[in-house]
């Protein structure tokens, strides 16, 4: 086996890394996807070979004091430039195109209480659209009506709940990215609420890129086969928020505390975990049908 070392970058390895390993695979392969392997952080981080291509050589990068040092490798006795040099193009492309491809992805998605138990949500809607942290929290304007199963009952049941449209804004370098920084969102989103109201909130959506206003997320008034209730037909339930269900108002805290917990580590992974254990919990037997994902 060889090995080539093709150079020292700089590029930060924690806050640059995944953009330039980004910008590189487009470079090498025109595509985003190529097989990495990371380690403990002692060994270096390795990188394809391409799945498809001439090239069947890897890349390994390590940090360094001047950013990232990167090392060709591959099988035979001696490198050839055919398998060295598309790595060095890459890998200068990537570098020069740091922070120049950002661009602000805005995200939606929707929220809900868990679906555990008959009858109306203790949650109704809420009271008034307000921002927690970078998210922006506002009424789904629709009491959504769905079908729970339960082991312990031995049948199934009808819920009524009131689910919020959660929303936000993220630069960077490519959607999917956006995307994971949304879910982190929607799960801290979701232990607040579940903190503040007593009450299991999950996603029930997964982040959907906002364009614009044409088709933008909306909860619907149904979800999945619910059937009729006694004296209505099939169309006769359109999910209006009945007029004596009590709005919830967040409390100022709540707003407050994210950035507590955007520095804290330790105290947000403890507010999630102590949010997943209330779902295990509550859950029980209690299932709905299909699954959870109104999108």
């Amino acid at each position: 086996m060889w090995q080539q070392d093709i150079g020292m970058y700089p590029v930060h390895f924690t806050d640059q890394g995944d953009e330039w390993c980004h910008h590189l695979t487009v470079a090498l392969t025109g595509d985003i996807h190529m097989t990495a392997r990371g380690t403990d952080g002692t060994e270096a981080v390795e990188l394809g070979p391409p799945l498809v291509g001439p090239v069947d050589s890897k890349l390994l990068v390590r940090p360094h004091a001047a950013g990232i040092s990167c090392v060709v490798t591959g099988n035979g006795d001696s490198p050839s430039a055919d398998q060295v040099e598309p790595w060095r193009h890459a890998a200068d492309t990537a570098v020069s195109l740091l922070g120049r491809q950002d661009r602000v992805y805005a995200w939606e998605a929707i929220v809900g209480t868990a679906p555990q138990t008959a009858g109306p949500d203790r949650s109704g809607p809420l009271d008034e659209p307000l921002d927690v942290g970078p998210v922006h929290l506002a009424s789904g304007g629709v009491c959504m009506r769905e079908q729970v199963f339960t082991e312990r009952l031995g049948g199934s049941l009808i819920r009524h709940s009131f689910p919020l449209i959660v929303s936000g804004e993220y630069t960077t370098y490519v959607w999917d990215r956006a995307a994971q920084i949304a879910e982190l969102c929607l799960r801290r989103v979701c232990a607040l609420l579940s903190l503040v109201t007593g009450e299991v909130w999950i996603p029930r959506s997964n982040p959907a890129r906002a364009t614009g206003e044409t088709g933008r997320l909306q909860v619907p008034a149904v979800f999945g086969y619910v059937p009729p209730l006694l004296g209505e037909s099939s169309t006769d339930w359109h999910g209006e928020i009945p007029p004596g269900a009590d709005p919830f108002r967040l409390p100022g805290w709540a707003a407050q505390a994210w950035p507590v917990l955007a520095d804290d580590h330790d105290l947000a992974t403890a507010l999630v975990r102590h949010a997943h254990d209330r779902n295990v919990t509550n859950l029980g037997n209690a299932s709905i049908s299909g699954n959870s994902s109104i999108c």
